[in-house]
């Protein structure tokens, strides 16, 4: 980030982040310049159908399911075109 920055205009919100090389007490990422984030889940495993696969969709009971916390109709379809549920699901999959 550059001197013009202004953290202000930035949100960050409704994120999923797990860390496979860290601990159950890692408390995910650390921004700088004042930026905070709401609503996150961390350290919490969310359930894809196989990582090491490559296959990123959510198994039912994943913590993401349902835990974005968005204005309906702004991204309408997920990485598949499946439809987003309402609420939908945080990441790039809704699940079926």
């Amino acid at each position: 980030m550059g001197p013009d920055t202004q953290p202000e205009t930035f949100v960050f919100a409704d994120n999923l982040w797990f860390a496979l090389d860290a601990g159950a007490g890692w408390t995910g990422p650390t921004y700088c310049c004042g930026i905070t984030e709401t609503r996150a889940i961390v350290q919490q495993d969310p359930l894809l159908v196989d990582f090491a696969g490559g296959d990123y969709r959510l198994q039912p009971g994943s913590p993401a399911v349902g835990a974005e916390d968005v204005v309906s109709g702004i991204i309408a379809a997920d990485f598949t075109g499946a439809p987003f549920a309402s609420p939908p699901s945080i990441g790039a999959y809704e699940i079926p």
